[in-house]
C-alpha cells in the first residue's frame, strides 16, 4: 500500500488553537490569580467587621493585626480612612473601609507567538457596614 500525501496546511489550523487555547488558559489563570487574591482581602475584612461588632470599633490591636494579615496577603499602601475607630453605642452603624494597592499581572499578547507581561498596580476599596452590638 502506498501512502497518501501529507499537507501541513492541514495540521495547520489544529496548531493554531492550540496556541490560542494556551494563550487563554494562562490569561484566565492569571486573571483567577488577582481575583482570589481581591477575595482573599474581602474574606479578611467580613473577620473583621464581624470583631468590631462586638466591640463596637476597631481598636489599635485589631487594626495592626488587620494590616499585618492585608500585607501578608500582598496589599500595599494600606489605608483605614472612613472606618470606625471610636467606640460606637449599641445599634449605631460602624464601618470598616480598606483602601490599599495589590500588584497584578497581565499577560500582553503582542504577536503571534509573542507576549510581554505588565505589572500593574491596581487601586482596591473594601467597604463593609454593620451595627455595634455592644
Amino acid at each position: 500500500m502506498q501512502k497518501k500525501a501529507g499537507s501541513m496546511m492541514k495540521l495547520l489550523p489544529i496548531l493554531l488553537a492550540m496556541a490560542a487555547m494556551a494563550a487563554v488558559t494562562v490569561m484566565y489563570i492569571t486573571y483567577m490569580s488577582d481575583y482570589d487574591k481581591r477575595e482573599y482581602a474581602d474574606q479578611i475584612a467580613r473577620e473583621y467587621i464581624l470583631k468590631m461588632e462586638t466591640q463596637g470599633y476597631l481598636s489599635e490591636n485589631m487594626k495592626n493585626n488587620l494590616i499585618s494579615d492585608l500585607d501578608g496577603a500582598g496589599f500595599t499602601g494600606i489605608n483605614l480612612q472612613g472606618t470606625t475607630m471610636s467606640k460606637a453605642e449599641y445599634g449605631d452603624e460602624i464601618a470598616l473601609m480598606i483602601h490599599a494597592s495589590l500588584e497584578t499581572e497581565e499577560y500582553v499578547f503582542e504577536n503571534l507567538l509573542g507576549k510581554r507581561t505588565d505589572r500593574k498596580i491596581r487601586h482596591i476599596t473594601i467597604s463593609k457596614k454593620s451595627t455595634s452590638k455592644c
